[in-house]
């Protein structure tokens, strides 16, 4: 047993794992891209697509930019006072961003460093209150923005339940804000003036800070480019326009994620309101900042300094987080809830001060108001908050639950009864009640199917999906890294290398796989695992660090090697998603050249905006709602409030109904590929057969790459057509 045990801790296990992983790695992921399979799980390989994105003066243009960082960083990395050169080189940088579109780049970030600095300014005067300010800086400044988002999402809250919602009110709750907490921006600002890093010149602490730099200025482009990724465009960013419009938090039929969970659509309307869309993605990119500061006070906490260095860079370099971080979506605020609340949640079990149970509920009722899948979250902080005033009994502890679930419930709970008030459903609001039993009977199937199927995985509920269950445990460490280190994060805790951390990493491992195989059985995209990824990286950096401190020379450095080369396929992912938005952010060409080059539906959205009149009605057929400005009904195949579809098997029915809709005219995309609902293509069939049916009563306005806008005339007769039924729900 001693034999086997020295062989399984020897540097060779590791390094023969690493090599074989990586070859297996590119060569799955390579085939998986161009040979797709249906058991391929999207987004776990799809970086390596990227890599054909390439173009000849992209390369050259990332080649050029990648010698200046690395002539600069191996500059920074000797200088004794390189904070100051570190700055002074982001400050230039920034400056030229914003001299490019003054007005587009410059004020969007003039705005996101004053949204930032009044948002951590008003969360430690939370935090003074609660006599939890006390900490190390990175400590308050992590917790302020935390409770900081939480007062602008219950401010927009409030403002839009009120119908108050515009520009000048939100403006003048954030100048209202930053004269309450005036003393703590003066505390901020004096923070930064004297902050100095404590990173020896020529340490390995040093270059992992300086390798996030590439990382963070890929993404600040893509912060600054214009706003075209799928949700954001259908309802993340589109749905906070249209509640700035009408002032308040209506309900939108057409919509039914109009009555989701929406705290990061409260957070977005704040950039739409003080800047536009670029203000929107810094939000998104600064919150994923906020993570990695998390990661970092967490792992600092824990293993020090230089394993939190490096679990921030296996994190940001994951494709998922890489992608993911400007673009407006949910799921990293979502994570970056649970993480806030398993912290908060620990320092009130070390300190034993109110405050910090505040705080973790705050940001477990944050978590439950982002997203569906925060409430899981939500209900165990609750029990496990209940255990542990049941195991050590205080007084007044019935009172301190009490309060915990009333502030988790301040962002959570009017979701829900908006929800039911609005929707008739708290739960999951697709326009019609959950409550009974037919309507589960009809719907389940296909939810399940459409959910499950998109994800590539099958039906992962059924017993006999437990080897695809344990295949999805890669995604607590879903990253090039990651995926390849996380199997033998065991073998250093085979020996008293860790000594007394040995315990800690246990506990966060099996955290994270809890936490993974939790998502697995509730949605299991990747995207979705980005807590568990979290955690993961605080594991794996704690055991990679191991592996490149322990061993002889030659494993160290061929372990350096390899952590080389994954950091360079990370690098490779972050700047081929990114070339589309480089030339639009640095005033190459317009937003319009670069949105019109990407999405085949915004020329028509363009040319109806110009050219139909303002009383025009459209039945928007694309999900990217966010570019039409006029008045439209988007089409939602899940959605069955407004339009039901199988009235489009009877087209006068269906004719009859836009007539009663109002609707003057129709956007028409070439196929069903809008729709990644299983019936999207069924419907866009229907749909071909509907417009040849009615084709006396439409008049071609505009058509190019294959979307159409037409003009209809929504009286009169038509002849029936023979159409199939279309099985939806209804």
């Amino acid at each position: 047993m001693q034999k086997i045990t020295k062989t399984l801790i020897s540097p060779l296990v590791p390094i023969l794992w690493l090599v074989s992983g990586t070859v297996w790695f590119a060569w799955h992921g390579w085939q998986e891209v161009h040979n797709p399979s249906p058991l391929a799980t999207p987004g776990y390989f799809d970086w390596l697509r990227y890599l054909e994105r390439l173009t000849p003066t992209w390369s050259l243009a990332l080649a050029l930019a990648l010698l200046v960082f690395v002539g600069g960083g191996w500059l920074l990395w000797q200088q004794t006072r390189f904070d100051r050169w570190l700055l002074a080189a982001a400050g230039i940088a920034l400056l030229a961003l914003a001299a490019c579109r003054p007005v587009t780049n410059g004020f969007s970030l003039l705005m996101a460093v004053v949204l930032a600095a009044i948002t951590a300014a008003a969360g430690r005067w939370v935090m003074r209150r609660l006599a939890i300010a006390h900490e190390q800086t990175a400590n308050t400044l992590f917790f302020a923005w935390i409770i900081g988002c939480g007062l602008l999402v219950l401010s927009a809250l409030t403002l839009g339940s009120l119908h108050l919602l515009s520009t000048w009110t939100l403006g003048l709750a954030l100048a209202l804000a930053a004269l309450v907490a005036r003393h703590d921006l003066w505390w901020l600002g004096q923070t930064a003036r004297t902050w100095r890093p404590s990173l020896p010149a020529g340490s390995s602490q040093r270059l992992m800070l300086l390798a996030l730099a590439p990382f963070a200025a890929l993404d600040l482009l893509g912060a600054l480019a214009p706003v075209a990724a799928f949700d954001a465009t259908w309802y993340h960013v589109f749905l906070p326009r249209l509640y700035l419009q009408v002032g308040g938090l209506d309900y939108f039929p057409a919509l039914y994620r109009s009555l989701w969970f929406s705290n990061v659509e409260m957070l977005n309307l704040w950039g739409l309101a003080l800047a536009g869309d670029q203000l929107v993605q810094l939000i998104s990119l600064g919150l994923t900042f906020l993570l990695l500061l998390g990661v970092f006070v967490a792992a600092r906490q824990w293993f020090g300094t230089q394993i939190a260095l490096l679990a921030v860079l296996l994190l940001f370099t994951t494709p998922v987080v890489a992608s993911y971080a400007p673009l407006a979506y949910v799921d990293i605020p979502l994570a970056l809830f649970h993480l806030a609340t398993a912290l908060a949640w620990l320092r009130w079990i070390q300190t034993d001060k109110v405050g910090w149970l505040l705080t973790a509920g705050l940001a477990a009722g944050l978590a439950a108001g982002t997203k569906l899948l925060g409430w899981p979250y939500l209900v165990l902080f609750v029990v496990l908050t209940l255990g542990r005033l049941l195991w050590r009994p205080r007084a007044g502890r019935w009172s301190l639950l009490a309060a915990a679930i009333l502030v988790a419930a301040l962002p959570s709970v009017p979701w829900l009864w908006r929800a039911w008030a609005l929707g008739g459903d708290p739960i999951f609001p697709f326009g019609f009640s959950w409550f009974t039993e037919a309507t589960w009977n009809q719907c389940a199937d296909l939810l399940h199917k459409a959910h499950f199927a998109y994800v590539g995985v099958g039906k992962v509920r059924s017993l006999a999906a437990v080897g695809v269950i344990l295949y999805l445990v890669a995604l607590y460490g879903s990253g090039i890294w990651l995926s390849l280190v996380w199997p033998i994060t065991l073998l250093p805790l085979l020996r008293a290398g860790f000594g007394d951390k040995r315990r800690v990493l246990i506990r966060l491992m099996i955290a994270g796989m809890l936490v993974t195989l939790m998502q697995a059985f509730l949605f299991p995209m990747p995207r979705f695992f980005i807590f568990a990824q979290a955690l993961g990286a605080i594991v794996v950096a704690a055991c990679t660090w191991f592996y490149l401190t322990h061993g002889p020379a030659w494993s160290r450095k061929l372990m350096t090697a390899l952590l080389a080369i994954a950091m360079a396929l990370g690098l490779a992912h972050a700047a081929s998603a990114r070339p589309d938005a480089t030339r639009a952010v640095l005033g190459l060409e317009s937003e319009v050249e670069a949105l019109s080059r990407g999405l085949p539906e915004y020329d028509a959205m363009a040319w109806a905006n110009r050219n139909l009149p303002a009383e025009a009605r459209v039945l928007n057929w694309s999900l990217r709602g966010s570019f039409l400005s006029r008045d439209q009904v988007p089409v939602d195949p899940a959605f069955q409030g407004l339009l039901d579809f199988s009235q489009l098997t009877d087209a006068q029915r269906f004719l009859t109904r836009l007539h009663e809709l109002g609707i003057t005219h129709l956007l028409v995309l070439p196929d069903g590929r809008q729709f990644f609902y299983p019936q999207g293509s069924e419907v866009a069939a229907h749909l071909d057969a509907f417009l040849a049916a009615v084709d006396s009563h439409l008049t071609l306005l505009y058509a190019h790459n294959g979307t159409r806008v037409y003009a209809i005339d929504t009286e009169g007769r038509v002849p029936p057509i023979p159409l199939p039924g279309i099985a939806l729900c209804r």
